[in-house]
């Protein structure tokens, strides 16, 4: 079908008219679509996160992380009057998509995740939907659907589905789509408060008022357009100065206030313009979170289908005049994505890729109608493309790992992953065991991974969980120093195996850390006394890094005793239990060498440095076990 035919489907004029008419495009009436029901390009729009809901699948949708818990916690301790602040945050004013949010549905983030994630994946759909109609009034429908989904097709759209606080953004986009819809029929009184809901969500609305008066409604009436424009003016004059009073009176602060280190300060602001559309840009295609043969091969397919655009425009002169009565709306959508990237040099120089889903629809307003004047086939190759872009993305990672795969700030979709399934955990495992907590309690935590605890957010969760905020976490440095410490439980995370979160009683532990002191001091004999106790105290059989801990130790204590059997039958049980403990390892090599197994010990060694590789004692038996290898000794 050609774009031509596509208009048909929107109007079909006389044809006396149509042979009459000088233009290949003619505009048609504004509400002549078919009814939803009946309108399939409607439906796929209304479907457009089940691409991304299915690469997302194996994850723990919805679990709330991270700044959630700063939103909860205030919406459950701050009390309800309270609107003009963060929300919980120190950054930015967003009482829609952060007070009202989790004060309605903060519940539900706890007890039914999921269905949070649902209600994400049915507003981006809503959101499509209605950026469709808003373009279905002056475009084809197949054109408008393009548009429509364009920014949801991508690998960083999961984001906004599985964390609840990205509803900012999704919320953003959302009534700027309704604002478009309403303004798209002449509709001033209700397009301005869905505005109103989009600047509320975040900042980013103000980009759609700056199109909202240009929409197809009031071409051709300059005193219309006016109104628009003095409406659209005044509200975000209105909403801006209630914006700077609140950032003054509750202390807010802008992102790059973030940033301290004085290289950051002092980049220019073209350096981190061009920072935001370059990744914006990648964004685009999904190849921010592709292996380098995908991220290739993708950006190959994109440049074939720009060249056969750019072919088709220089070579067909009906192309040209295909696109001509468009050109304002690509303008639009150029504008509305460079307005909107722009707001993203704020962040320079840790970027999340779910920030420019919103810029990404100004994108594909502006691309969609080139390549289609050229032929609607360059459409649905691009489509095609960015589906594959998700479909290659990393999915959900089956465990946690125990190092991040990148920084907190510049969090992927497998990092967002692991910190929810490290708290998901946590609560999943606390809860039941400790259905209340006293007044003033305090939960010791040992093992967790790197960079996790920024998932808790300080004690916000623990004290969410409980809506008591007296409790609070307790580091495993400070269980170790304050040895009258008595936290109600030890939640240790363990580094393989299906579940890993388990509950280690404190006074098991503390029978370990009294062994471990009885062994230096060569008590070896009292220390295996201790370790049994430690074992029988230890009720949730999932803590096997700590049994692992237990085990170690016991090899270490019967090595001492020259109980060399025993010794080596606890190193080689404790080393499954917790691979990355050292004692075993130790104890193994040093059997291993006092027989002449030294390509033993040496593995034993080589092992033990690659999860401590500052391990100097490690190091200068391994270079004495070489030497022995090399001169042949026994």
């Amino acid at each position: 079908m050609t774009p031509a035919e596509s208009h048909a489907e929107v109007a079909s004029p006389p044809a006396a008219v149509n042979a009459a008419a000088p233009s290949p495009i003619p505009p048609p009436p504004a509400n002549t679509a078919p009814g939803l029901r009946s309108d399939r390009w409607a439906w796929v729009c209304l479907l457009v996160a089940v691409p991304s809901l299915l690469a997302s699948l194996g994850g723990p949708l919805g679990e709330p992380v991270a700044d959630d818990y700063d939103f909860l916690h205030h919406a459950a301790f701050a009390g309800r009057g309270r609107w003009l602040d963060g929300g919980g945050s120190l950054f930015y004013w967003r009482p829609l998509a952060r007070q009202l949010y989790y004060r309605t549905l903060g519940g539900v983030m706890l007890s039914h995740p999921a269905w949070i994630c649902m209600l994400h994946a049915g507003l981006a759909g809503v959101a499509a939907l209605m950026l469709y109609q808003a373009l279905r009034s002056r475009w084809p429908a197949a054109w408008a659907a393009a548009a429509a989904t364009f920014p949801f097709l991508v690998e960083s759209a999961r984001m906004l589905l599985v964390w609840p606080s990205n509803l900012q953004d999704l919320g953003a986009l959302l009534f700027a789509a309704l604002a478009m819809r309403e303004a798209s029929r002449g509709r001033l009184l209700t397009a301005l408060p869905a505005l109103l809901a989009s600047l509320l969500c975040k900042e980013t609305g103000v980009v759609a008022a700056l199109v909202l008066p240009w929409m197809p409604a009031t071409r051709g009436r300059s005193r219309t357009r006016m109104h628009w424009i003095a409406a659209t003016s005044g509200l975000v004059a209105v909403w801006g100065a209630l914006y700077a009073h609140v950032l003054s009176a509750a202390g807010q602060r802008l992102a790059r206030e973030l940033f301290e280190d004085a290289s950051v300060q002092a980049t220019p602001w073209p350096t981190r313009y061009a920072w935001a559309l370059v990744h914006s840009l990648r964004d685009a295609l999904s190849l921010n979170g592709l292996p380098p043969p995908w991220s290739w091969a993708l950006l190959a397919a994109v440049g074939f289908v720009a060249a056969g655009a750019a072919w088709g425009l220089a070579s067909r002169p009906a192309a040209r005049a295909r696109l001509k009565p468009e050109l304002g709306w690509v303008l639009r959508g150029a504008m509305w994505f460079m307005a909107a990237t722009l707001m993203l040099a704020e962040v320079f120089p840790e970027w999340r890729s779910y920030r420019s889903v919103f810029a990404l629809f100004g994108l594909g307003v502006a691309f969609l109608p080139v390549i289609a004047a050229v032929h609607p086939g360059l459409v649905g190759a691009l489509v095609i493309v960015r589906l594959l872009g998700i479909a290659a993305s990393p999915g959900a990672p089956a465990e946690v790992a125990q190092a991040p795969s990148s920084s907190a700030a510049g969090i992927t979709y497998p990092e967002l992953v692991r910190l929810q399934r490290v708290v998901g955990e946590t609560r999943r495992t606390l809860l039941p065991a400790f259905p209340a907590l006293p007044p003033h309690a305090r939960v010791a935590r040992h093992l967790m991974p790197r960079l996790a605890l920024y998932a808790y957010g300080n004690d916000e969760a623990l004290q969410t969980w409980y809506r008591d905020s007296t409790l609070s976490w307790m580091s495993f440095g400070d269980f170790l120093a304050q040895r009258e410490a008595r936290p109600v439980t030890i939640v240790e995370f363990q580094p393989r195996g299906g579940r890993q979160v388990a509950l280690v009683n404190p006074a098991a532990m503390r029978a370990v850390v009294a062994a471990s002191e009885l062994i230096r001091r060569g008590d070896r004999s009292r220390a295996l006394a201790l370790l049994a106790r430690a074992d029988s105290l230890q009720a949730d059989p999932a803590a096997s890094a700590f049994f692992g801990i237990v085990a170690g130790l016991r090899a270490q204590a019967l090595q001492g005793l020259g109980r060399e059997t025993e010794a080596e039958r606890e190193a080689e049980r404790a080393i499954p239990l917790w691979p990355e403990n050292n004692i075993p390892r130790r104890v193994l090599a040093e059997l291993d060498a006092r027989h002449a197994r030294l390509e033993a010990a040496a593995a034993q060694l080589e092992t033990l440095l690659a999860f401590s590789p500052q391990d100097s004692s490690a190091r200068s038996m391994y270079r004495r076990i070489m030497i022995r290898r090399q001169r042949g000794a026994p």
